[in-house]
């Protein structure tokens, strides 16, 4: 049984499709990447969050998109 915030991804990832969805989860990851560095000063973690987002943007060019 999907929860509501499952919906929600389904509702969002049927309206963007899937490559537009993970490049703007991509994008979220580069802000949170950089919220982090000015923020926190946490280098370690900013760069988790900066591979997090190259893995993302990797994905996103490459997914099969079925809507595409």
């Amino acid at each position: 049984m999907q929860t509501e915030e499952e919906r929600d991804l389904e509702r969002i990832m049927d309206s963007l499709g899937m490559a537009e969805l993970l490049a703007a989860i991509a994008r979220i990851a580069t802000e949170k990447q950089d919220h982090v560095a000015s923020n926190w000063q946490d280098r370690a973690l900013a760069k988790r969050w900066g591979a997090i987002a190259a893995q993302l943007e990797k994905l996103a060019r490459n997914v099969d998109d079925p809507y595409a």
